[in-house]
């Protein structure tokens, strides 16, 4: 759902591909931190 395809193929400027990486990763961060948490408690 998520890749790096916006962020290698956007038409913009250096800043915009910068800023897109940067909510690309946090969007990453969020997906990996919410999966933890959700197997973590699945486990118990």
């Amino acid at each position: 759902m998520f890749g790096l395809g916006p962020v290698l193929f956007a038409d913009g400027s250096f800043t915009e591909r910068m800023v897109t990486l940067g909510v690309v990763i946090l969007i990453y961060l969020a997906l990996a931190t919410l999966t933890y948490f959700v197997f973590r408690r699945k486990g118990k």
